[in-house]
């Protein structure tokens, strides 16, 4: 059985750009995948990660931070979004 593994994308070491990877071998569930705005309002999004390595993304609230990034996997493939009805 191989282990869990927590890959953090972005939101380690600041407020936004929250993104998560928890995978078991090479596939695995995006936890948020969030966007961030630098002082020059420019995008700051999370490390890539390929559309073939996550089944699902799962979002724990509704915050640009949070959700501003899931659209970039949904231009070539479809995956189920988990979230609270809030949320949604």
């Amino acid at each position: 059985m191989s282990k869990i593994v927590l890959e953090v994308l972005g939101g380690g070491e600041e407020v936004g750009r929250l993104s998560v990877l928890v995978s078991r071998g090479n596939e695995g569930v995006l936890l948020d995948c969030g966007i961030n705005f630098d002082e020059n309002g420019n995008p700051q999004m999370p490390l890539y990660v390929p559309p073939k390595r996550v089944k699902a993304i799962a979002l724990t609230h509704a915050h640009l931070d949070h959700t501003g990034a899931t659209t970039l996997y949904f231009v070539s493939s479809k995956m189920p979004v988990y979230m609270t009805k809030a949320t949604k």
